[in-house]
């Protein structure tokens, strides 16, 4: 059997299964579906807003829910898990009745494969939806990104690196997908090496040049920007490369300006301190420490790292952390 049939007899029973389910009538909720299902992008879009939404709203009740259960009152609690439940079961069944009208929709698929796994913890469910979602739109890279992450993950890294490889051909300029590509290649550079038959520099060399290219597309993205700066420090410890830490250095001071919180400045502050130290440039270093020390006047790593910079005795073991 070809594998395309394969993935289309995955596709139909996933098809089936969506299908059967959604046979019951529609809560109250999700009346408006069979408006909205005159034009599929239309409802595609939609449905996909309502899940951002309902997710969303679910992580906020289970975060009060544990509020609740710390504070000894379980019955406030069970009630925010309920309805952290009733509103996957809601977005579920919001996708199960887009499918009904539309079954080869790659991203309505896709989205809903997302759900089933990651909220419900459906694998199975999850890859024949994807499966579908690739062999129905088979220019669509969403559905390879999930298969790459999930088989990789799973430890099959041939099939997850040959899905990343499709990836990267529909979409080299999407830097979501960069910065998944090469977080693969760092994690599980001896995997990715015996599958390319690359040395583990080559593993190295062609992260970073993802990772890179992704912070230069999307340079407001603090995790991507965070990311690179970060890889720079993978190459001196797992790689064996000659690094470039004055440009290690230049990725945080990008990062920074776009860092949520003053604890995440703080690490650009102290992390482009660790950089210039790398790079031989203790006066460049010292001055990030100071910056990183009006942010968190106690940390114990900013006051060592100042004192061996400028040749002072290190601080008092009892220093409060």
């Amino acid at each position: 059997m070809s594998r395309r049939i394969d993935l289309l007899l995955c596709g139909l029973f996933a098809a089936a299964t969506i299908t059967g389910a959604a046979a019951a009538p529609l809560p109250a909720e999700l009346a408006n579906i069979a408006q909205l299902a005159e034009n599929e992008q239309r409802l595609a879009r939609t449905v996909r807003d309502y899940d951002l939404l309902q997710q969303w709203l679910c992580d906020w009740d289970i975060a009060l829910a544990q509020q609740h259960s710390a504070a000894g009152d379980e019955a406030l609690a069970n009630g925010k898990f309920e309805n952290a439940q009733h509103r996957i079961a809601l977005t579920r069944r919001a996708y199960e009745e887009a499918l009904r009208y539309y079954p080869n929709n790659g991203r309505l698929l896709t989205h809903y494969g997302g759900l089933l796994y990651y909220r419900q913890f459906d694998k199975a469910g999850a890859l024949r939806a994807w499966k579908l979602a690739e062999a129905t739109s088979p220019k669509l890279a969403a559905p390879l990104n999930e298969m790459g992450i999930h088989y990789c993950h799973a430890g099959q890294y041939g099939t997850g690196l040959r899905y990343f490889d499709k990836l990267m051909a529909l979409e080299p300029n999407n830097p979501v997908y960069l910065f998944n590509v090469a977080q693969i290649y760092l994690i599980h550079f001896p995997q990715v090496q015996k599958h390319y038959g690359w040395d583990k520099q080559k593993v190295y060399r062609t992260a970073m040049k993802w990772s890179k290219k992704a912070a230069r597309l999307a340079p407001d993205d603090f995790e991507i920007l965070q990311d690179y700066a970060v890889n720079f420090f993978a190459g001196d410890i797992n790689f064996d490369v000659e690094v470039n830490w004055r440009e290690a250095a230049q990725a945080w001071q990008k990062a920074r300006p776009h860092a949520p919180d003053q604890t995440k400045r703080f690490f650009t502050w102290l992390n482009e301190a660790r950089a210039w130290i790398k790079a031989g440039e203790k006066q460049r270093a010292a001055a990030c420490l100071r910056n990183a020390l009006e942010i968190h006047p106690d940390s114990k790593p900013a006051r060592r790292l100042l004192a061996e910079t400028e040749g002072q005795p290190e601080p008092a073991k009892d220093a409060t952390p």
